[in-house]
């Protein structure tokens, strides 16, 4: 499956995996019950550098059909601190979403 970036050159914060619906996704037209009465497993495999310790670092994670939230997107963990001087990544909004609303072409798809 391809993803929205192929390649990114820094992990300075977090990061969402993003793969787009459309007609080359194998998920194209499927609607929430497709996804909750088919039996889906999507496996992500993610390999970065961490410069800091100059090592390979790999992480791999497993989402089954009863894991997927169809029509939501995680809420940003981060953002500036009071004075705007830092960035604040607050760690207990690792899996924390949001509902949103479909497209029309979406919905009726739906």
């Amino acid at each position: 499956m391809e993803t929205q970036l192929s390649k990114i050159n820094t992990l300075a914060l977090n990061w969402t995996i993003v793969h787009k619906i459309d007609e080359n996704s194998p998920f194209f037209g499927f609607t929430a019950d497709d996804f909750k009465n088919t039996n889906i497993e999507i496996i992500v495999h993610v390999r970065a550098f961490d410069e800091v310790f100059s090592n390979t670092v790999v992480q791999r994670s497993s989402y089954v059909s009863r894991e997927i939230i169809y029509g939501a997107k995680f809420i940003s963990m981060y953002y500036p601190d009071k004075e705007k001087n830092s960035t604040v990544l607050d760690l207990d909004k690792i899996n924390e979403y949001q509902k949103v609303e479909l497209k029309t072409s979406d919905a009726q798809r739906s």
